[in-house]
């Protein structure tokens, strides 16, 4: 909660299958000449994220091994998102990978 201007436009991200009670006022300044002037000069806000890109293969081809999900550094911008360095997410923040079971089969031995 805050009672003063931001200094930076808020991004809020919503997550499909989730119902959050987010409730939100917000009042907007005229702008005057010298506030457009420096928004046009100003570097494009990112919001960098961890996600669960992909599963990796599985570890074993029988009897029972596991897939673990690759762990990416996201740049949203402008409703497009685009891989980049992990150098770029907060590494205290990087998520476990989540993890499954695969090829649990017996191995067949000829």
């Amino acid at each position: 909660e805050t009672f003063k201007p931001l200094s930076v436009p808020p991004q809020v991200l919503l997550f499909h299958d989730q119902s959050y009670g987010i409730h939100y006022e917000y009042t907007l300044a005229l702008n005057t000449t010298q506030d457009r002037i420096s928004e046009e000069h100003r570097e494009p806000e990112y919001l960098y994220i961890w996600t669960h890109s992909s599963w990796q293969d599985c570890t074993v081809q029988c009897g029972g091994g596991e897939r673990r999900t690759v762990i990416s550094c996201m740049r949203i911008f402008n409703k497009t998102m685009e891989r980049v360095n992990d150098s770029y997410c907060q590494p205290e923040n990087r998520p476990l990978p989540q993890i499954r079971l695969c090829n649990s089969h017996r191995c067949q031995y000829r």
